[in-house]
């Protein structure tokens, strides 16, 4: 009985050692998927733009307004006169913030896809790590 008692015992602590070690490594999980995902939203909405799908431009709109944040890869001429049946909205995970010194809506031009803004999106979580996605005048987008 003993040695059951120290072998749930050690079981124990070793699962409690582990949770923060899984939360660590979920959270950053969720931080490079993301800005995965969001690099890949502005490289689609930029080739769309470039190949004049349905004569358009497409953008990428980030929604910081409510909790939790979203980006929307969207077809139309600005975000708000956009056309809705073409929106793709992701929803970040409540432990992931975004920051953008591009504003909210970045637009690529039709036929030549140069972005309306310039400037960096940053993707937090809620330990501190973060990702910075910088987009040039070319519309280059690095990380």
């Amino acid at each position: 009985m003993i040695e059951l008692l120290i072998v749930v015992s050690i079981t124990i602590l070793l699962t409690a050692m582990a949770l923060p070690i899984y939360g660590n490594f979920q959270s950053s999980t969720y931080l490079n998927e993301r800005t995965a995902e969001i690099i890949q939203s502005i490289r689609t909405a930029q080739a769309r733009s470039l190949a004049r799908v349905n004569d358009k431009p497409h953008g990428v709109y980030f929604d910081i307004t409510a909790s939790p944040d979203k980006f929307i890869l969207y077809q139309g001429f600005d975000y708000p006169s956009r056309d809705t049946n073409y929106d793709r909205t992701v929803i970040l995970e409540d432990s992931l913030s975004l920051v953008t010194t591009t504003g909210n809506d970045l637009n690529f031009s039709r036929g030549l896809g140069t972005p309306s803004a310039i400037g960096n999106i940053t993707l937090a979580n809620a330990l501190g790590k973060s990702t910075v996605i910088a987009i040039n005048s070319l519309g280059m987008v690095s990380d």
